[in-house]
């Protein structure tokens, strides 16, 4: 441990009982092992280990498009403290009924990743003017992490501005869509630009077009979305934690604290940042109204896509 991480940790560890520092708070991740969402997830229990000696069991619960997950974390007793993890607010925008912010309230904010999409080398579409042109009687497949994921939104919203024959493939893990994504068993990639990064510099994977504002500062050679006069595909990977809303606030209070002290610390946040993650600045503590709001503009994007919740 690091002088400066040593200092940090005495500041945390005295808020800290005795109590509270034999409990472990869960960690769960709605994802497969080796993904963004549980690299990131597990920094934070390494960090929140070092920092304050609390213990953080990360536990990857995939499937249903989060709901497993969820259920895991909704039948937890309120006296334990356990978190759950998304890449994306996309969930409660599908099902609001079943992902309720005053069942899983949120706790805080990591960052975001920006997103991409791909081809295969050989693929006949060089270029988002070729997807543009691709004849529509033609059926053209791009691969998934599921219904609640980013990757499946992007590809109806796809579908829809483009009036194209697209045709969903889900896939249970990230490394298993990758493999057929390089093996050209997939038309079309939509990664996160970080992930994709090897592929495309080992050229197994071509980059049509970054989903931003502007040109993508790591893929400046690749036109933005809105350069294409699309003005509402423009989104990106936003990384959060909610909780079950237990009785220890103390516990949360260190969870908003640490995550605060280590991605607004230039050294300490180095391994997030290697990750592709773009941090805010200040206080990383996530407010029900902050989210909402993400939620509200997603489901804006489900209705242009006409996507629906399975």
């Amino acid at each position: 441990m690091t002088m400066k991480k040593f200092l940090i940790a005495l500041l945390l560890a005295s808020a800290v009982t005795t109590t509270l520092a034999n409990e472990v708070i869960r960690l769960v991740v709605p994802f497969g092992v080796g993904g963004p969402t549980d690299k990131l997830a597990r920094l934070l229990a390494r960090d929140v280990r070092e920092l304050s000696g609390r213990t953080i069991i990360v536990e990857n619960r995939p499937g249903a498009g989060g709901e497993i997950a969820a259920n895991i974390v909704s039948a937890a007793p309120r006296s334990d403290t356990v978190l759950l993890m998304f890449g994306t607010p996309l969930t409660f925008a599908l099902k609001p009924e079943k992902f309720s912010l005053s069942v899983f309230p949120p706790v805080a904010s990591l960052g975001r990743l920006n997103m991409m999409v791909g081809v295969h080398p050989d693929s006949t579409i060089r270029t988002f003017r070729d997807l543009q042109n691709y004849d529509s009687k033609k059926s053209l497949t791009y691969s998934t992490s599921g219904k609640g994921s980013l990757s499946f939104l992007v590809g109806e919203m796809l579908k829809t501005n483009l009036n194209k024959n697209m045709i969903d493939v889900p896939y249970p893990s990230d490394a298993q869509r990758m493999i057929d994504i390089l093996a050209g068993r997939t038309d079309i990639a939509i990664l996160h630009t970080d992930q994709a990064m090897k592929y495309i510099q080992a050229q197994q994977l071509l980059p049509i077009v970054s989903l931003t504002d502007q040109r993508d500062p790591d893929l400046p050679a690749v036109p933005s979305i809105k350069e294409f006069g699309i003005n509402d595909l423009t989104v990106n990977s936003h990384f959060f934690i909610v909780s079950n809303n237990p009785t220890n606030k103390e516990n949360i209070a260190l969870i908003q604290k640490t995550l605060t002290q280590v991605l607004d610390d230039p050294i300490l946040n180095k391994p997030y940042k290697a990750e592709g993650l773009t941090i805010a600045p200040g206080s990383k503590t996530l407010s029900i109204e902050q989210l909402q709001k993400e939620i509200s503009h997603l489901q804006t994007l489900i209705k242009k896509a006409n996507m629906a919740s399975e």
